[in-house]
C-alpha cells in the first residue's frame, strides 16, 4: 500500500478537505484527517471513501492538480450496492508541490483499468422507447462518460421497426468493425439486435461480440434482472449501475433460447418465451404504454 499526505480535495460539496490518500492495488481511499473531519460530507464513522480501481472513468492532470471521475459504491441496509457518480473530485497538494501532485498522477494513471479501445462500441438508441427519454439519458449520462474515459464510439439512433436489425444484416465484419453494441432502450431493442446477431448465414464470430444495456425502456427486464443477480439498487432503473459496466466493459456469458415456430421460423430469445394468451395480452396492450411511469 503507498500512502500520500498533505493533500485537499475538492468537489461538489466538498470545500478543500485535508485527506490521507492510500493506494491499494484494487482500490483507493480518501480518510479526512483528523482537522478535516467537520467538513468531510462522506457519513460514515471512519470518515472515509473508497472506490474500486475498476469503477474509475478517468484521471486527469489538470494545472497543478489532478482531477478524477469515478463511481462511488454504498451499502445500503438491505446489503444491496449503490451507485453514485463523483464528478470533479479534484485533489490538490496543500503545498503546491508540484513534484507528489505529479508521482501521485502517475501512480493512478499506472492502476487505471487498461482498456483496448482500439475498436469503438457502437451505441443504439431508441427514441421512441418507453416515455421516450432513451436519448436523453444517452446524452446526458452515457456519452459524456465515454468521452471523458477516452472510450471510442458510434452512435446510431433507430428511425424505424427493425432498423437496427436491418443495419446489422448489412454490416459486413461487424465484429471487426465494433467491439461491443450497447443498447439505450427496453428490451424490444436489444431483441431486435439479437435476432439480427444470430440470424441464419451470419458469421458465428458475431455471437462473440458484447452487448450491453442501459435502460430506456418501459418494463426493461434485463437491466432489472442484471441489478439484481449482481445485488445493485434499481432505485434510478439501475441506470447509473448499467453505464458503469458498459464503462468497465466486464462481460459474462449469456445463454439465448431459440424457438422454431411451426411456419419454419425461428427467434432467439434472452429473457422469455411467450405465446398464446400472453403473447396476445403483450402486443394488445402496445396502445397503453404512455400509462407507464
Amino acid at each position: 500500500m503507498t500512502l500520500y499526505q498533505g493533500f485537499k480535495v475538492f468537489g461538489d460539496s466538498i470545500a478543500g478537505c485535508a485527506v490521507t490518500i492510500k493506494l491499494c492495488e484494487t482500490k483507493i481511499t480518501f480518510e479526512a484527517d483528523d482537522r478535516a473531519k467537520s467538513c468531510f460530507p462522506f457519513a460514515n464513522t471512519d470518515f472515509e471513501i473508497a472506490f474500486q480501481i475498476d469503477d474509475l472513468v478517468s484521471v486527469g492532470l489538470v494545472e497543478d492538480a489532478i482531477q478524477i471521475t469515478g463511481f462511488h459504491t454504498e451499502t445500503q441496509d438491505s446489503g444491496q450496492i449503490k451507485y453514485k457518480i463523483l464528478e470533479d473530485l479534484r485533489i490538490q497538494s496543500e503545498e503546491h508541490n508540484l513534484k507528489t501532485v505529479e508521482e501521485l498522477h502517475s501512480d493512478l494513471t499506472r492502476m487505471m483499468p487498461k482498456r483496448t479501445d482500439a475498436l469503438p462500441m457502437l451505441i443504439i438508441a431508441n427514441p421512441k422507447s418507453g416515455q421516450q427519454k432513451a436519448l436523453k439519458i444517452c446524452h446526458d449520462m452515457l456519452l459524456p462518460r465515454l468521452d471523458e474515459g477516452a472510450i471510442p464510439f458510434e452512435l446510431m439512433v433507430t428511425e424505424r421497426q427493425n432498423h437496427a436489425k436491418d443495419y446489422i444484416a448489412s454490416c459486413q465484419d461487424l465484429h471487426k468493425k465494433y467491439k461491443a453494441i450497447v443498447i439505450v432502450s427496453g428490451d424490444g431493442l436489444l431483441h431486435e439486435v439479437v435476432q439480427g446477431l444470430c440470424q441464419e448465414g451470419q458469421p458465428i464470430e458475431y455471437q462473440s461480440l458484447a452487448l450491453g444495456i442501459v435502460p430506456g425502456g418501459s418494463g426493461n427486464g434485463l437491466a432489472r434482472s442484471l441489478a439484481h443477480y449482481n445485488n445493485e439498487s434499481y432505485e434510478d432503473k439501475g441506470l447509473m449501475a448499467s453505464v458503469v459496466r458498459v464503462l468497465n466493459g466486464a462481460t459474462r456469458p449469456m445463454d439465448l433460447t431459440r424457438v422454431t415456430s411451426s411456419d419454419g421460423k425461428t427467434y432467439y430469445s434472452f429473457l422469455s418465451v411467450g405465446w398464446g394468451f400472453f403473447a396476445d395480452t403483450d402486443i394488445g396492450s402496445e396502445c397503453l404504454r404512455f400509462m407507464v411511469q
